[in-house]
């Protein structure tokens, strides 16, 4: 890694047209990445993803192609990713039953956020929540749907 630069992380719905989805400097040993901009999706999603290893000369290198196959996790219409989440998550509901709200706690029950929902694809900033585990609840007419969520 010595006449390495950084590191573009790059992703692609084909496994021929890949846009970088992050961006790590070299510098040592170990490197982590979590992709939080997940293609929203309720059905089984293919992502294909590889490493674009930039020289300090500007010549670049590129990582086998990787596979990943996701499926969300979706129980009582509601599903939420990415999950471990970094800065945000997207919480998606199939269908309403009157008002339905979110709730989001801490493991000692303590709330940390209230947001009111709609219908598809809602957006739940937690850029400023502690790494650790919470607790996501819906809660409908019909009752309470919980979830776990780990924000790293």
């Amino acid at each position: 890694e010595i006449n390495v630069s950084h590191i573009n992380i790059q992703r692609s719905v084909n496994g021929k047209e890949f846009i970088n989805v992050g961006k790590i400097n070299a510098s040592c040993c170990e490197y982590h990445f979590t992709d939080d901009k997940l293609p929203p999706t309720t059905d089984k999603l293919t992502l294909y993803y590889r490493l674009e290893i930039v020289n300090k000369d500007g010549s670049k290198q590129y990582s086998e192609v990787r596979t990943l196959n996701l499926k969300p996790q979706t129980s009582n219409g509601f599903t939420i990713y990415p999950n471990p989440a970094h800065s945000v998550v997207n919480l998606q509901i199939e269908k309403l039953a009157g008002s339905e709200n979110i709730v989001v706690t801490d493991l000692y029950g303590k709330q940390i956020k209230t947001q009111v929902l709609s219908l598809g694809t809602n957006t739940i900033d937690v850029s400023s929540f502690v790494k650790g585990i919470y607790l996501v609840s819906v809660i409908t007419n019909d009752g309470k749907t919980t979830k776990k969520l780990m924000v790293e």
